[in-house]
């Protein structure tokens, strides 16, 4: 999961300034769906989105362990990262 970077905790010196890892790497993919949004297309999937899951397993490290997606992390972060990636969001009560 960590793809080598390293402990994404310990902080960085950039330029002089002190930067977590993960927060250097969500400002870059912040970033850039702003630069792009106008294309990203409209997504069509069902599917859950692992580099969003990803993003937020990183962000909220937790104990090894076995846990279903949605304890693990909040789901409305969720759904707002699916939104940034023109992904449609819709709720259903049933």
């Amino acid at each position: 999961m960590k793809a080598g970077f390293g402990n994404f905790d310990e902080p960085m010196v950039i330029g002089g300034v002190s930067v977590r890892l993960l927060d250097l790497l969500n400002k870059v993919i912040e970033r850039n769906i702003k630069a792009n949004a106008g294309k990203i297309p409209a997504q069509d999937s069902h599917e859950i989105h692992f580099a969003i899951a990803a993003q937020l397993l990183l962000a909220s490290p937790r104990t090894p362990g076995v846990y279903a997606m949605e304890s693990y992390f909040e789901v409305p972060a969720y759904f707002v990262e699916l939104e940034k990636r023109q992904f449609r969001v819709e709720s259903r009560e049933g």
